[in-house]
C-alpha cells in the first residue's frame, strides 16, 4: 500500500505542480506581449511581430466577450442535430419533410462548393483548441 502511494503522490504533485507553471508561463507571455505592443504604440511603429503563443493571449483578451466562435460553431454544426430531429420526427410521426429538408440544405452547400465535412472538422478543432490546417 505504502509503495503504491509512493508512486501516486509525485505523479498528482507534478501535475498540480505543472498547471501553475503554465499559469505563470501563460502571465509571462502576456505581460512580454503587452510591453511589445506598448513600446511599438510608443515609438509610433505600425507593425509588431510576436511569437504564436504572444499573439494567441493578446487575442484571447480581444476576443474574451465576443460571441462570434460559438455563433459560427452553431450555424456550423447545425445540419447534424437537424438530421437526428428529422429522424426522430419521421419515426414518430411518418413525416420526412424536416429530414429531406435538411439534406437538401446540405446537398446545395456541396453543390455550391463548400466542403462540409472540412468546416466541421475546422469548426469542432477549433473549439477545442487545435490548429490543425493552418500552415506554420
Amino acid at each position: 500500500m505504502l509503495g503504491l502511494l509512493a508512486k501516486i503522490v509525485p505523479s498528482v504533485i507534478g501535475s498540480v505542480a505543472g498547471v501553475f507553471t503554465k499559469k505563470e508561463q501563460t502571465k509571462q507571455i502576456k505581460t512580454t506581449a503587452e510591453s511589445k505592443l506598448a513600446t511599438a504604440k510608443a515609438n509610433g511603429e505600425t507593425e509588431v511581430t510576436l511569437s504564436d503563443a504572444e499573439w494567441e493571449t493578446v487575442v484571447a483578451k480581444g476576443m474574451a466577450a465576443s460571441w462570434k466562435d460559438e455563433y459560427v460553431t452553431v450555424v456550423v454544426t447545425l445540419p447534424y442535430p437537424m438530421l437526428l430531429a428529422g429522424g426522430v420526427w419521421l419515426a414518430f410521426t411518418g413525416d420526412n419533410r424536416l429530414m429531406e429538408g435538411t439534406i437538401l440544405g446540405i446537398s446545395a452547400l456541396t453543390e455550391a462548393g463548400v466542403d462540409v465535412g472540412f468546416m466541421m472538422t475546422a469548426v469542432i478543432t477549433a473549439a477545442v483548441g487545435l490548429k490543425v490546417w493552418r500552415s506554420k
